[in-house]
C-alpha cells in the first residue's frame, strides 16, 4: 500500500513542479494571498459592524423612557424641611454611634476579665 501512495505523491509532484518552478508565479501567488487576506479582514470588520448594529438594536428596544427623571430642583421644594430632616437623622445616628462605642468598650472589658 505504501508503494501506491508514494506513486500517487510522485505523480502529484511531477505535475505540480513545473507550476511551482515558474518564477513569475510567486509574485502572483503573493499578490493573490494579500488580496485574500484583505478580503477576509474586510469581511470580518463588516461582520463585527453588523453584530454591533444588531446588539444595539436589541438594547435600544429594551429600554424605553416613559418620563424625564426628576432632578433635585424639581423635588426639593422646601429647603427648611430637608435641612431639619437631615439634622434629626444625624442626631439619631450620633446617639446610635455613642451607644455602639460604649457597647464595644464594655464587651472588651468582659473578655479581659
Amino acid at each position: 500500500m505504501e508503494a501506491k501512495n508514494l506513486e500517487v505523491d510522485k505523480k502529484f509532484l511531477e505535475e505540480e513542479m513545473p507550476v511551482l518552478k515558474e518564477k513569475g508565479n510567486i509574485p502572483y501567488i503573493q499578490k493573490s494571498l494579500k488580496a485574500i487576506q484583505d478580503r477576509i479582514s474586510l469581511l470580518s470588520q463588516r461582520a463585527n459592524d453588523l453584530n454591533v448594529e444588531h446588539l444595539r438594536g436589541l438594547v435600544d428596544g429594551a429600554v424605553q423612557v416613559i418620563k424625564d427623571p426628576e432632578t433635585f430642583k424639581t423635588r426639593s421644594g422646601n429647603l427648611k424641611r430637608t435641612v431639619l430632616l437631615a439634622g434629626v437623622v444625624g442626631f439619631f445616628f450620633a446617639i446610635f454611634l455613642a451607644f455602639f462605642i460604649e457597647y464595644i468598650k464594655n464587651a472588651s472589658k468582659k473578655t479581659e476579665a
